[in-house]
């Protein structure tokens, strides 16, 4: 439902705030590292697009003492997306995108 999806979206954006926020400190203390955001590389690929990138929820896995977790597959890259995220990585360490 558009409430379960909203939240989905917030998260992934709060994730990539709190990478970005930590990779800036690493560079500011010399580190080389660097970070590109795919959120606009998969505009139009959403988990109900018609061509989606993101991989469904995929059920749950059971833990110790039967505590039931979403599967860790749930909600990452499908193959398409991965394909994506990589030629973003690439273009960041060539400098054909920015990061």
């Amino acid at each position: 439902n558009a409430k379960d999806q909203n939240w989905l979206n917030e998260m992934g954006t709060d994730l990539n705030n709190a990478i970005a926020s930590t990779v800036s400190k690493l560079k500011d203390e010399g580190v080389d590292i660097r970070f590109v955001n795919p959120t606009s590389a998969f505009n139009g690929h959403a988990l109900c697009s018609s061509d989606p990138w993101i991989l469904p929820m995929s059920g749950f896995v059971k833990k110790a003492g039967g505590l039931s977790l979403l599967n860790p597959g749930s909600f990452h890259p499908n193959q398409a997306g991965q394909a994506e995220y990589a030629d973003l990585v690439n273009g960041c360490l060539d400098g054909t995108v920015t990061c």
